[in-house]
């Protein structure tokens, strides 16, 4: 909760995994991998709920779409394990446990 909250999702837009095409794309493209976002466009700053809902370890890459806030951000950052990410302006890539999640920070 303390990552919601230090994101302030109260005054973001949620942006749920069945419409976010316009958002993000997933490698590999898996019914069981998929990504929420809260979007804070004031702010430049996204916060991305990732899940791996299959049974098996995945290596995942997530790619943001050009045009989202996103890209003028200067850090990833993975806040449930604290660490941050390697984010090339547009794709980040990380490994997920089966049945795992991560809370991705972009600002």
């Amino acid at each position: 909760w303390q990552a919601f909250s230090d994101f302030r999702i109260g005054d973001a837009e949620f942006v749920g995994y069945w419409e976010n095409s316009d958002w993000v794309t997933l490698a590999p493209a898996h019914p069981r991998i998929i990504c929420s976002l809260y979007v804070r466009p004031e702010a430049d700053e996204l916060l991305l709920v990732l899940a791996n809902l299959s049974q098996e370890e995945q290596s995942i890459s997530v790619s943001v779409d050009k045009s989202s806030p996103a890209l003028r951000t200067k850090q990833a950052h993975d806040v449930l394990r604290d660490t941050p990410m390697t984010w090339d302006g547009r794709t980040l890539s990380t490994r997920l446990a089966r049945y795992d999640y991560a809370l991705i920070a972009l600002r």
